[in-house]
């Protein structure tokens, strides 16, 4: 393990402080350590360990690491997010079958952040039409487990109801003295600061534990850093060069980084943007160099392009997928400037990885411009080289020029200290005051806060539908925010359907043509409409599952049968680009 993350695990004086956020760079080993205390724990103090992402890309990765590592052991490893089924390959081409299970209760759990928040604050969506409620299962799962929080500065990069959750997930692993570990590379002093305010108000300060690289070691009570020498020293190799370049020059300076030897990672602002880089740079370099990620790709495309990432010379994406990628041998990063700093800040942590150089090494960042688009923190792109982008703090002792600035003091600079929605922060405290939440409330809960992690409520797009192989067919699938669905309909309305399946534990998955045909219109108009989207999507599953117990000749056992239903959107998909139109 890093030394950072050696001394926050191996001394973890638990129960005398349950939480450890733990704050170091991109790429020092946070994730790949992630297991390290369930293993400590688990024959004493917890019964399984909760593994928590932002991103679906996250979760198959994590699954993909522990499944060839763990299940030799006897441990059971299962996932919670909106695939419905997950297939992953591992080692020598194998593929195994994941099994979903909301219910959070395997030795190792791999969940999305969607899922766990909207499970831990009492208010699963899958229970939200069933005669009698698990949220007390769930939670008594997630209580008794090991959670580690991965780069949970996604939740903290805005205010209000994204900054509220964050803090009362917190408070409630706290409270149930769960321990539990936030791992971050981006938090910065301000955020943290508003978050230890909110804890400092339940009480739950001394709780807490701060982790983080520094110049020398220091225990200042709270916070501890932890001086890593090798790390220093290493990043002390690494020489940072940065261009501003053209749109029109991109292509010729992948070309320029190819040549030499150097494999490139792109990363677009806009989804469209990284399609039509990925389909200029084929058409220079052919498919089997270059491969595409982003977060409009369905699952099936999404492991395929994965699969071959690894032998890539070229790999275009979004963050979506930038926060999954591990490719140490990566040196040459071209990117759209973001308009955040800590985002700026994540995607140069994707190049330069590779920790077992001995030589200097030149890591090379091409900033495409936007016209008269300058960023508020342009300063910083003027001053590039002058920055250990790899070290937190300031270093003397750092790279040929001596003296680097490290990127924390640029990150509290640039980032604002978020204001808390504590109308959020009440509501939900009230429904988790109760013992047994009533249906009443928690459709209300639901209808107000159904956008805690995300500001758009997602739906299920399919792309493919196998009348042959209904069940394969959940893997042609992907998310779709239902704003981006409200824009696909504006503009292709008559291309877009309607999917209604009944997975039943017995008689497997069934698709509903009838429903479909008589719903289609009401569903997609309904879509279409600006308003309230956590109430129009609850509305929406009500009337499709009466029109269900309708037509269905039997009985529908909710509590043993899945609807799972979403927009058709197999004539818009483009099989390897995406739901781009």
């Amino acid at each position: 393990m890093p030394v950072l993350v050696n001394e926050a695990f191996n001394k973890w004086r638990y129960p005398d402080y349950a939480l450890i956020i733990l704050e170091a760079p991109t790429g020092y080993g946070k994730t790949s350590s992630a297991d390290q205390p369930y293993l400590m724990f688990k024959d004493c103090i917890v019964g399984g360990m909760i593994y928590v992402a932002p991103f679906r890309a996250l979760v198959r990765q994590q699954a993909r690491t522990w499944l060839p590592k763990y299940r030799g052991m006897g441990l059971s490893i299962t996932y919670q997010s909106m695939d419905i089924k997950m297939e992953i390959e591992i080692s020598g081409g194998e593929k195994v079958s994941l099994l979903k299970n909301p219910k959070l209760d395997s030795d190792i759990n791999i969940s999305t952040l969607d899922s766990f928040t909207y499970n831990l604050l009492r208010m699963p969506v899958g229970d939200l039409r069933k005669s009698r409620w698990y949220y007390p299962i769930y939670r008594r799962s997630i209580f008794t487990s090991y959670v580690f929080l991965d780069e949970a500065h996604i939740l903290a990069e805005g205010s209000g109801p994204a900054f509220a959750t964050l803090a009362l997930i917190v408070a409630e692993l706290l409270r149930s003295f769960t321990p539990t570990v936030i791992a971050t590379a981006t938090l910065g002093d301000p955020r943290l600061e508003t978050l230890l305010e909110v804890l400092e108000n339940y009480g739950f300060n001394d709780k807490v534990k701060i982790y983080r690289l520094g110049p020398q070691n220091e225990d200042k009570g709270k916070e501890v850093l932890i001086h890593d020498k090798e790390f220093e020293e290493w990043t002390s190799r690494l020489n940072w060069s940065l261009d501003k370049i053209d749109e029109s020059t991109v292509l010729r300076k992948v070309n320029e980084s190819v040549s030499s030897g150097d494999r490139v990672l792109i990363l677009r602002n806009k989804v469209v943007d990284a399609v039509e880089t990925y389909n200029a740079l084929v058409k220079e370099f052919g498919v089997d160099s270059v491969v595409l990620l982003h977060g409009k790709l369905d699952e099936h495309d999404r492991d395929i392009n994965a699969t071959r990432m690894s032998n890539a010379k070229i790999i275009i994406g979004t963050d979506a997928i930038g926060v999954g990628i591990n490719l140490p041998d990566i040196k040459t990063l071209v990117m759209d400037v973001p308009d955040q700093v800590d985002v700026f800040i994540q995607r140069i942590g994707r190049i330069c990885r590779d920790r077992n150089v001995s030589e200097d090494v030149t890591c090379k960042v091409y900033a495409i411009k936007s016209g008269d688009n300058v960023p508020y923190y342009n300063d910083v792109l003027n001053n590039f080289d002058k920055i250990n982008w790899r070290l937190p703090y300031d270093c003397d002792r750092c790279g040929k020029k001596g003296y680097l600035k490290g990127y924390l003091e640029l990150l509290n600079n640039f980032t604002h200290k978020p204001r808390i929605d504590y109308k959020v922060i009440d509501n939900i405290e009230s429904l988790l005051g109760y013992v047994v939440v009533e249906e009443r409330k928690l459709h209300n809960a639901f209808k107000k806060h159904c956008n805690l992690i995300r500001d758009s409520v997602l739906l299920r797009g399919f792309t493919n539908i196998d009348e042959n192989d209904l069940e394969g067919s959940l893997t042609y699938s992907l998310p779709i925010p239902i704003n981006d669905a409200r824009e696909i309909i504006g503009k292709a309305h008559d291309k877009i359907g309607l999917v209604i399946l009944k997975w039943d534990v017995d008689d497997g998955v069934e698709r509903l043509v009838n429903a479909e045909k008589k719903l289609r219109e009401d569903v997609i108009k309904e879509l279409a409409k600006e308003g309230n989207d956590c109430v129009k999507i609850l509305e929406i599953d009500e009337k499709i599952n009466e029109e269900v117990i309708n037509e269905v000749p039997r009985h529908v056992n909710v509590d043993r049968t899945v609807l799972i239903w979403g927009l058709d959107v197999s004539k818009l998909y483009r099989r390897g680009l995406g739901l781009v139109i």
